[in-house]
């Protein structure tokens, strides 16, 4: 028969292990919240202002009201690392580093392409939201681009590869830590996209696959510039693709 203190230690570990797997999702959870909230807040006001066809036919203003949800998903991250008192080592990224952000970058995009090629073998096609905004207004793609250099990139990342990434790594170790936190990076994108089940979930299957390669990143250099700047220019480089693509 167990011990009541054989019972007692089970149960703790039960909720030491349960509990970094909750306060992940819960920040995943918290970051698409504050997120939206802050574009829902910016479009309600740009509609009451500008008049709602102003919100809904202009791609260029969409994608602006988006942006200071970003900003709350920054200091919501950052708040929440000095709270937990989280390690974010940030420095200038040497030779080295640089040259795997570079290496990193190519790689991003090249599994991107060929794992959507993949799914749209298996699936058919899936539209995004970028995709359609900036079909609309191709020159949007480069702004989209900067943005993510300089604002999306920094913000989620500090999201996903310093909170959550961090915070699992705490409990269970660096490989699980970045699954971990590429699966609900990969969730916090799934309403980007617009198709069936199965071609959303590998959709948002192929953001989570390039959001590997980041984590890793950040692991082997232990400097979060690393995976932010893989990230912003990965998407900097596919809106410059995009562009081209459709002013060729």
């Amino acid at each position: 028969m167990p011990s009541t203190n054989d019972s007692s230690n089970g149960q703790s570990d039960s909720h030491s292990t349960l509990r970094p797997i909750g306060a992940a999702v819960g920040l995943a959870v918290a970051g698409f919240a504050v997120n939206v909230g802050g574009g829902f807040v910016g479009g309600v006001i740009a509609a009451l202002t500008l008049g709602p066809e102003a919100v809904l036919n202009d791609s260029t203003l969409r994608f602006a009201l988006g942006l200071p949800g970003q900003v709350l998903v920054f200091g919501f991250a950052l708040g929440y690392l000095r709270w937990r008192s989280l390690d974010l080592p940030v420095s200038l990224p040497s030779r080295n580093q640089s040259l795997l952000v570079g290496a990193s970058v190519v790689a991003s995009v090249a599994a991107a392409f060929g794992l959507t090629f993949l799914r749209e073998a298996l699936s058919g096609g899936v539209t995004s939201t970028i995709g359609g905004m900036v079909s609309a207004t191709p020159a949007l793609a480069l702004w989209i681009g900067v943005a993510s250099v300089l604002l999306i990139a920094p913000a989620e990342e500090l999201l996903f590869r310093g909170a959550v990434q961090g915070r699992l790594g705490e409990q269970f170790g660096t490989w699980p830590a970045v699954a971990g936190a590429s699966t609900l990076f990969a969730g916090w994108h799934l309403l980007n996209f617009d198709g069936t089940a199965l071609g959303t979930l590998l959709a948002a299957g192929v953001v989570g696959a390039v959001s590997l390669l980041w984590g890793y990143a950040y692991e082997r250099t232990e400097n979060f510039a690393v995976p932010v700047l893989t990230h912003g220019l990965y998407n900097l480089t596919l809106m410059a693709i995009a562009y081209a693509q459709l002013t060729a």
